[in-house]
This record gives structure tokens, C-alpha cells and sequence, in this order.
């Protein structure tokens, strides 16, 4: 796990101690390496906790200085290495043998379409120098978290919501309908909803634009689609063929993503315990 943080001041320029300050709070999520970038509105702050590359090229922020892109990312793309290839071949060249890279290189090669790409959990973050632009994103089932505030003077960013209000510049009006959600529903809020009015969660499935000019944007890249008759399995020997099939494939990502050991938590539950015994044939 990382943490990313950030903001786009509208009218002033950003300052170092803000800078610090947000990331202090995301410090925790990222024991590896902490750093930021100001680009006169805007700043970027990554802590890193480092699972792939597990050499300096690969600290964050990340930037491009030929597309004049800066980002920083929390997450896995466990196909990364196949999209590393098929870059490659378009003329790509890689300074690092981590997924981070993949993760611009693909935005640079394919715009917002990089997303439907990706395999893994992610909340990102890319700055377009040349558009004025932030780009912001969560991956389709929302497991990397990614809050932010919108106001006319600013947009702010991160993992915890801790780094997003840290400055204390935010109304805290609790939102009543949420507060409900989070004492009736396992203390969960659905997104893009928090328990304050003025803080909001990227959904998942979904990018998020925001310009210079203070239009925010919000697009959906992927959804669910359950109803398609044409994907239903009538037998039954061929769904557990196709479900072994597609759990072993999951597996062997993960397995064969990380550069440093990989762990399994037990809760002792049949799907952490079939978990186990299926990677334990692939160690």
C-alpha cells in the first residue's frame, strides 16, 4: 500500500510546508520513500511502500519530461508486464522495470482508454503541464481509496481523509444521509458520498477531469453487466471448469506481480483457504 496527495490552487501559488504537511499524513501508508513535486498551482506527494522495482528509479512522483506529465499512483497492475511488451513495440522506451512506468506510459500512449487496460487495483493521479489539466482515477471495484474537496479557491486530494482536511480550511457539516449509511451498513459510505458534505470519494469505475477554468468532470470508464444472456453457463461441470480457470490465472498475477515475498492473510474462510492451497501448488 501507498499514499497519494495533492493540490490545484486556482488562484495562488502552492507552498512547501502545505506540501509537507498533507504528505505527513500519508506517511504511514508508505514507510519506503516520501517525496513531492510544486509546479507553481499544483503539488504531488507519494508515499511509497515498495512492492515492485524495488530500486530508486522507480520513486514518486513519476514524471515524463517529454509529455510534460507528473503523477503519482497507489496500487498493483498485475498485467503490467505484458503491457510493458506491447509499449514496447510502439516505441516506448523504459527507464525502470516497475509497474509505475507502465502506468504513464500507457496513459501517454491511449488517454483515459489506458484505463479499460489495466489489471489491478489503483487511485491515481497524472498532471498534463501542457493542458492545465488533473487527472485523477479509481479502479473498477474502488479497493485503492481516493477522496477529494472541491471549492472555488481549490482541489484537493488523497488516500486518507486525514491528509484532505489537515489544513483545516474545510467545512466539516456532516452529512446526515451518510452518517446514517456509515451506522447501518458496516461503517461503510457508498461513493461518491462521505460522512462530511464538503469531501467526496472518486467512485469506483470512474475518472475524474479538472482544468484550470474549475470544471470538474466525473466519467465512468467501466461498469458491472450482469444482464447479458450470452454469458450465462447452463452447465454446470463447464462453471467449475471456467471458475477454477479463472481463479488459478488470478492467482498466478499476483504471485508473479510483486519483487518482494508475497503473504496470504487467513480469516478461515473457504475462499482465503482456497486461496492458499491453489498458490501453494505455484510457489
Amino acid at each position: 500500500m501507498c499514499g497519494i496527495v495533492g493540490e490545484y490552487l486556482f488562484k495562488n501559488n502552492c507552498f512547501k510546508q502545505d506540501a509537507e504537511l498533507m504528505l505527513n499524513k500519508i506517511k504511514s501508508r508508505g514507510p519506503d520513500y516520501s517525496g513531492f513535486i510544486i509546479k507553481d498551482h499544483i503539488f504531488l506527494g507519494h508515499s511509497r511502500l515498495s512492492i515492485i522495482d524495488l530500486s530508486e528509479a522507480s520513486n514518486q512522483p513519476f514524471e515524463d519530461q517529454i509529455a510534460k506529465l507528473s503523477m503519482v499512483y497507489n496500487g498493483c497492475i498485475y498485467n503490467y508486464k505484458e503491457l510493458r511488451n506491447v509499449l514496447i513495440t510502439k516505441g516506448h522506451i523504459f527507464k525502470t522495470s516497475g509497474d509505475t512506468e507502465v502506468v504513464l506510459k500507457s496513459y501517454i500512449e491511449w488517454g483515459y482508454e489506458c484505463l479499460k487496460k489495466f489489471e489491478g487495483d489503483f487511485a491515481l493521479a497524472i498532471w498534463d503541464s501542457k493542458n492545465k489539466r488533473l487527472f485523477l482515477a479509481r479502479d473498477r471495484f474502488g479497493v485503492k481509496p481516493l477522496y477529494f474537496s472541491n471549492s472555488n479557491n481549490f482541489f484537493r486530494f488523497g488516500s486518507t481523509l486525514q491528509s484532505v482536511i489537515v489544513k483545516k480550511d474545510i467545512d466539516l457539516d456532516m452529512d446526515p444521509k451518510s452518517l446514517h449509511m456509515h451506522f447501518s451498513l458496516h461503517a461503510v459510505v457508498p461513493a461518491p458520498n462521505t460522512i462530511f458534505k464538503n469531501i467526496k470519494k472518486v467512485p469506483p469505475g470512474h475518472y475524474l477531469i479538472i482544468s484550470e477554468d474549475k470544471k470538474l468532470s466525473i466519467n465512468q470508464y467501466w461498469n458491472l453487466d450482469s444482464t447479458r444472456d450470452f454469458d450465462y453457463i447452463t452447465d454446470e461441470k463447464e462453471a467449475i471448469t471456467i471458475t477454477k480457470d479463472l481463479l488459478i490465472n488470478s492467482i498466478e498475477k499476483r504471485l508473479s506481480a510483486a519483487d518482494i515475498d508475497v503473504g496470504v492473510l487467513l480469516s478461515g474462510g473457504l475462499d482465503s483457504s482456497l486461496i492458499v492451497a491453489l498458490a501453494k501448488d505455484r510457489f
